[in-house]
């Protein structure tokens, strides 16, 4: 790794004080002390699992911390994977015990159906009538509007003639 500049002071350190508990992939431990070494910050723990002291890097350490956090929320979320179990209704229509009642009740539907359709196919063809009476209805505008047209040239016209004498 290289040019890492050695650690001169100490800053203090509200993670890693003296008394603070965290957990590892090892099991919990406890802060007992907090030191420079050879120009690196070292922290001396307890194991409180097996009651065992350890001198090991600070960034050692927090990596091992770190390192079970994020196991932790795999785990976490692995399990809200695992145990979500979607609500299936089960649930239907009721079962018909007479089938020829569903019949019965059917038959009204299908009349008024029926009729409707019968309905949509007169109001179709008298929307169709309507068009083409508005298409017709156009053609006699815009013949009238010609007319009226030439109409008012030829009054014009008339109009300088007698104006002109």
């Amino acid at each position: 790794m290289g040019t890492k500049k050695p650690v001169q002071k100490l800053r203090k350190s509200k993670k890693y004080a003296i008394g603070a508990e965290h957990e590892t992939g090892g099991g919990r431990i406890r802060i007992l002390d907090r030191f420079i070494q050879d120009g690196e910050i070292m922290l001396r723990y307890m194991n409180l699992d097996t009651r065992q002291d350890v001198v090991n890097k600070e960034v050692n350490v927090n990596r091992l911390v770190y390192d079970y956090q994020q196991k932790k929320k795999v785990e976490a979320f692995e399990e809200i994977i695992v145990n979500h179990k979607p609500e299936i209704l089960l649930e239907g229509p009721p079962l018909v015990k007479d089938p020829g009642a569903l019949v019965d009740q059917v038959q009204p539907k299908e009349e008024e159906i029926s009729v409707l359709k019968d309905e949509i196919n007169y109001l179709t063809e008298i929307i169709s009538s309507l068009k083409d009476e508005i298409t017709s209805l156009r053609g006699e505008v815009t013949t009238i509007s010609e007319n009226s047209s030439e109409l008012i040239k030829k009054q014009f016209a008339l109009i300088e003639k007698l104006v002109g004498k």
